[in-house]
Order: C-alpha cells, then structure tokens, then sequence
C-alpha cells in the first residue's frame, strides 16, 4: 500500500528576514506539525532574505517525486506577497513542471488565530 505522505508535503511559507533569530518561530510550528503527524513531509520556505527560498524548496520536492504541494503562508494579511508574488512565481512553477500545488489561505483566515492574536493583544493592554 502506498502512503500519500511521501507523494505529498507541506510548505510553510513567510516572507524572510535578514535577523538570523527570526526564522525560530517558523521551526518551532514545523516542529509541532511534525510531532503530530509523523510520516508528514514538512519544509520552510521564504519568499526574501531567508534561506531557502520557494523555488528551492518545490525543486527539492520535484527530486523526491513529491507530485502534491500544500503552501501555508504563514502572513498575517493578504498584501502584494501573497495577491501578486506567490501566484506568479506558482504559476511558472506550474508551467515548468506538472505539479499539483495548492496554495491555502493566510493564517488569519482561521477565525480562531484571529482571536487569539486579539485575545493577545488585550492582554497586553490590560497588563500594561
């Protein structure tokens, strides 16, 4: 029986920084994710400044026979990153090589981040 883990992986996309600190947070989610499903084919992606970048990783997963992406961007709001880069640089992806990728929503679109990011911020204001 064939395991659809190992035909398919999840991208946890952000945008990249040059603080070489910053890129902990996104290994903490992928380390969780990981605890959770064992057998998942998980890697980080970035679209600037951090290592490695989108299309790296996609190249990566085409030598591994990878055929189905799953992209999470990990951003808080839909700016141009995500309404113009993401799609073209999918797009000639997809052109270049016959994939199935899959590009979710921002992670804000979960009603349930959205409150606790303001569940967050309250606190802080009532702390503070």
């Amino acid at each position: 029986m064939i395991n659809n883990n190992l035909k398919k992986s999840l991208i946890l996309l952000s945008h990249g920084s040059k603080n070489k600190n910053w890129i902990k947070i996104f290994k903490k989610i992928k380390k969780i994710i990981k605890l959770n499903i064992n057998t998942i084919n998980i890697y980080l992606a970035f679209l600037t400044k951090t290592k490695p970048n989108i299309y790296t990783v996609i190249k990566n997963n085409i030598k591994l026979k990878i055929n189905k992406i799953i992209i999470i961007p990990i951003f808080l709001s839909n700016g141009l990153h995500i309404k113009k880069d993401l799609p073209k640089i999918i797009k000639k992806i997809k052109k270049k090589y016959s994939l199935n990728i899959k590009i979710c929503d921002i992670i804000t679109k979960d009603k349930k981040i959205l409150l606790a990011i303001a569940k967050y911020c309250i606190k802080e204001y009532i702390k503070n």
